[in-house]
């Protein structure tokens, strides 16, 4: 069975990579466990993000709605990966993680019950990318060892990691209409 720090690390890797991948810069990783939580990942936004952020603009939203989904998706894809699975081990993801992606998605006009689960589908997608788990397997192992990261630590993973295109924002938005229509 997997240990709690090694969970925990590669869902905050995968919050991480996820928010390098559509550009947003993040300021520090901690698998350091306190009364409220086992890890967190700390993001810096620009004035354009911020304001886009202010406005319920996609064109941040949609980002924000992978970055939260991705620790759930990275733990599950890592969780694929230990062999033999554990049977007792449950996924749950982590509960704020859920609610803010569940309220970013109504606040966008995405609030049918397949929505989360189409958005979810992709983020697991991103991780099935080799380019991608490597930066995640390598950010996650150095988050087990050291506990916490920022600054000039992170930026040889952030260089490491593959840019956004528009395709996948339009894969993204065709998953959920695929799932809408009972796909």
């Amino acid at each position: 069975m997997r240990e709690e720090l090694e969970i925990t690390a590669y869902h905050e890797a995968a919050h991480a990579v996820a928010a390098w991948f559509c550009g947003i810069q993040v300021t520090e990783v901690s698998v350091e466990r306190d009364k409220n939580r086992l890890g967190y990942t700390q993001f810096s936004y620009t004035a354009e993000q911020n304001a886009a952020k202010a406005r319920d603009d996609p064109s941040l939203l949609l980002p924000l709605i992978l970055i939260g989904l991705a620790g759930m998706a990275g733990d599950h894809a890592h969780w694929k990966w230990t062999q033999p699975i554990p049977p007792n081990e449950a996924l749950v993801g982590d509960y704020m993680d859920q609610e803010q992606v569940l309220d970013r998605l109504r606040r966008i006009g995405y609030d049918k019950p397949t929505d989360f689960d189409a958005c979810l589908g992709t983020a697991t997608r991103l991780f099935s990318r080799d380019d991608v788990w490597a930066v995640v397997d390598k950010l996650a192992q150095a988050l087990m060892k050291h506990k916490k990261l920022n600054g000039k630590q992170l930026d040889v993973f952030a260089a490491a990691t593959p840019r956004v295109n528009a395709d996948f924002w339009d894969f993204m938005e065709r998953g959920i209409e695929y799932f809408r229509q009972g796909g």
